[in-house]
């Protein structure tokens, strides 16, 4: 299954006090995403060493698809691979405009995880 989503961030006179979107992971496999300005935020669970995580900015550069890994794979993964969580920021000048499509299961298809990703040290966790 496919879903587009087109997103429209006009800019905000105030960007420190406001989100585009909530961080979140996506409910896929994979989204691919290509966006006009830098905004996205990804989270680092393991920054600062003690792992409190912090967000990082991902880079703009014109004309890169990034590609995210979401829930599906986690879960089809046993937890090996984490789904991206993830945020938008507003710019105060400019308009941001992000197309993102992402890539799922058929809707009507059950997950499970395969059994050579189960032993005694790493129990099924979805």
């Amino acid at each position: 299954t496919q879903v587009m989503a087109v997103n429209c961030y006009p800019p905000c006179p105030g960007p420190e006090k406001a989100l585009g979107l909530p961080p979140h992971s996506d409910y896929s496999c994979i989204t691919i995403l290509l966006q006009n300005l830098a905004g996205l935020k990804i989270f680092d669970p393991m920054a600062h060493g003690g792992g409190s995580g912090r967000w990082v900015v991902v880079p703009q550069v014109t004309g890169v698809l990034k590609v995210h890994i979401g829930d599906h794979v986690e879960v089809l993964s046993n937890g090996l691979y984490k789904s991206v969580v993830h945020k938008v920021t507003l710019n105060e000048e400019n308009t941001r405009i992000s197309l993102a499509s992402l890539h799922s299961l058929d809707m009507d298809d059950k997950m499970n995880v395969p059994c050579e990703l189960v032993n005694d040290e790493n129990p099924v966790r979805y």
